[in-house]
């Protein structure tokens, strides 16, 4: 586990549509990293929504949210596009 205010290590995955994301892609922003065990579940939906809910305040702070799970990329894919959510 990180301590608060350490940087988070370098990484790069697929995004829920194929693209390549790297934390390196979000200099100088804030960035929120959402994990989340299993997509379309009622604890990750209720999260998820929030972060939704919530995200142009997240934005005008300059910050970025990232949801991360294990689920394959279609399920992650179809679990944003069900609830609208702005984010990768």
């Amino acid at each position: 586990m990180l301590e608060k205010g350490t940087s988070a290590p370098s990484f790069s995955v697929k995004d829920h549509n194929g693209n390549d994301v790297s934390l390196k892609d979000f200099g100088g922003k804030k960035v929120v990293i959402w994990f989340y065990p299993k997509a379309d579940t009622p604890g990750c939906t209720i999260e998820g929504k929030g972060f939704r809910d919530d995200y142009e305040k997240f934005i005008k702070k300059n910050t970025v949210i990232l949801g991360v799970s294990l689920d394959n990329e279609s399920d992650n894919k179809a679990f944003a596009a069900k609830f609208d959510f702005p984010y990768p």
